[in-house]
């Protein structure tokens, strides 16, 4: 019994180890054109004004951030799926359903940290920005490889 638990628990342990590693490698990867201004441009979208004020030590109160956050997020997964339904193509990659479970467990933590530490509940709003900035850089690329095709 003791050592079924044992199991359990180091497997746990290694899968969060290998989620995150995933996760931030994912969000560290950079592409020839970053298309993420464009598209946080045209979209209307303020993920990037979100991150600038992150930035600052003196902010408005954090759950606003989150409120826009959240916003954009949506916003970007209703526009990868309409990308995807007029290329004929399916927008969850592995990827992709990799960082989305990762914002909402970032979104989780934010609202589990926000009340004890600020700065976990910054660094989690800082992924959730990052994030959302790496599905506005592959909506802009798919737009530019299905506007050339």
């Amino acid at each position: 019994m003791l050592s079924s638990l044992l199991i359990i628990a180091i497997s746990v342990l290694l899968f969060h180890y290998w989620f995150r590693y995933t996760c931030l490698l994912i969000l560290a990867t950079k592409t020839p054109k970053d298309y993420t201004p464009q598209v946080a441009a045209d979209n209307q979208l303020e993920f990037l004004e979100t991150q600038k004020q992150l930035g600052r030590l003196e902010l408005d109160p954090l759950s606003a951030l989150e409120r826009s956050l959240a916003r954009d997020y949506q916003r970007l997964s209703d526009l990868l799926g309409d990308a995807a339904n007029v290329s004929g193509g399916n927008h969850d990659t592995l990827e992709g359903a990799i960082l989305k479970t990762d914002f909402h467990l970032m979104r989780a933590w934010y609202r589990v940290s926000r009340p004890a530490s600020e700065a976990q509940a910054r660094r989690a709003l800082r992924e959730m920005s990052s994030i959302i900035a790496h599905m506005a850089n592959n909506l802009g690329e798919r737009l530019a490889s299905s506007a050339g095709a």
